[in-house]
């Protein structure tokens, strides 16, 4: 008998060819754990974003066990965080008509869904920026950190959530929702 290897990501194989390989695995272990459609959505999102922003994807060894534990570790995160979104106010306008607040609950979704997606310290420089609307001074002076620490994490931030609506074809709602992206 023959022993099967499972096929290494390394070498030439391109990042898309890893995702396309491996995202159903990653989403399916998620969904066992959340319990969740979008949960699950949202780990598999975060396992390759985070994968591809640590530069060391070509690198993995055993990716059937890397891309299962990465999926179990997000999901058991995000469902320990319960409602995730609880801490984040509404951006609808309740004068708004019907459909000018659906569309703008879409976007309003979008935009708590990529902030949360963020590193820690980033999540709550965007989170004070972005939905309560205080200034660099005033962030440094809630966050306990210096003003250019905080420019450093809104930059960081900016760029993460571009990219978060880019990859999902959502520029539309970036632009509607957030305007120029703070810059």
């Amino acid at each position: 008998m023959v022993a099967q290897r499972t096929p290494q990501v390394g070498g030439r194989e391109s990042f898309s060819a890893v995702y396309r390989r491996w995202r159903d695995l990653v989403r399916l272990e998620a969904l066992s754990v959340t319990g969740s459609e979008a949960d699950a959505d949202d780990v598999t999102q975060l396992v390759f974003l985070r994968l591809w922003d640590s530069g060391r994807w070509h690198q993995i060894r055993d990716p059937a066990s890397y891309f299962r534990g990465a999926a179990r570790r997000e999901a058991l995160r995000i469902r320990a965080q319960g409602d995730r979104f609880a801490d984040l106010p509404e951006l609808v306008d309740p004068s708004m008509g019907p459909l000018d607040r659906a569309i703008r609950g879409e976007a309003d979704r979008a935009v708590r869904m990529a902030i949360a997606a963020l590193p820690t310290r980033c999540r709550r420089v965007m989170t004070l920026t972005v939905l309560h609307g205080l200034t660099a001074s005033e962030v440094a002076e809630e966050c306990g950190s210096s003003i250019g620490g905080v420019e450093k994490q809104r930059t960081r931030g900016w760029r993460l959530i571009r990219s978060w609506f880019e990859a999902r074809g959502g520029a539309e709602v970036w632009v509607s929702t957030l305007g120029d992206g703070g810059g």
